[in-house]
């Protein structure tokens, strides 16, 4: 397995509590499989920020950072992960199932040629594969999935998983990943946000 990489969402330069529960499950599963663990950050000014995900047990982390992600697209998001995601090639993706993360699982699927289980509540290993429960018919019944094609990509339910600072870790390294988004790459402009 190449090793784990975790979406880990911002806005506005502050990172959603999401993000350290993605990174909290990441460095399980990465420490379980005996993989590598990288951290994604999205956004225009972020890479100063991004150390701080080597306390939730990131080894290292790629930042996509332009003007042109100040702003969640759905577009311009899906074509940086993408991008940050064919430079590691992980074997696992996370990320978190908020309003964007519904838009850019799919779309990161798509993009990749995965499978996508989506709004998840619970994740384990079987086999060197992820065994993950989702919730059906508003949770009346729970799914398990397993992806067959890689890299496995999950978007975790937020507030299901817990976060934890790890006492032993330190600060992680940042890489800067030239992305191929620009202002005129991305269709759709975001005016205002109410």
């Amino acid at each position: 397995m190449a090793g784990v990489l975790v979406y880990a969402e911002q806005r506005d330069g502050e990172f959603k509590n999401s993000a350290f529960e993605a990174m909290s499950l990441g460095h399980r599963l990465a420490k379980e499989l005996d993989i590598t663990l990288t951290g994604a950050v999205i956004g225009n000014n972020v890479e100063d920020m991004s150390t701080l995900l080597g306390k939730y047990g990131a080894d290292r982390v790629i930042v996509a950072d332009s003007p042109a992600l100040a702003d969640y697209t759905s577009e311009g998001y899906t074509a940086a992960l993408s991008d940050i995601a064919r430079t590691v090639e992980p074997s696992i993706i996370l990320l978190s199932a908020s309003v964007s993360g519904k838009a850019l699982g799919p779309a990161l699927a798509a993009a990749l040629d995965s499978g996508l289980a989506a709004d998840c509540i619970g994740v384990a290993v079987q086999d060197g594969r992820l065994r993950i429960q989702r919730p059906l018919f508003a949770g009346k019944a729970i799914a398990t999935v397993i992806i067959n094609a890689d890299p496995q990509i999950v978007s975790l339910r937020p507030n299901v998983f817990s976060s934890s600072l790890l006492d032993d870790r330190t600060d992680a390294i940042v890489e800067r990943l030239e992305t191929s988004v620009t202002a005129g790459s991305i269709r759709v402009a975001v005016q205002e946000i109410v």
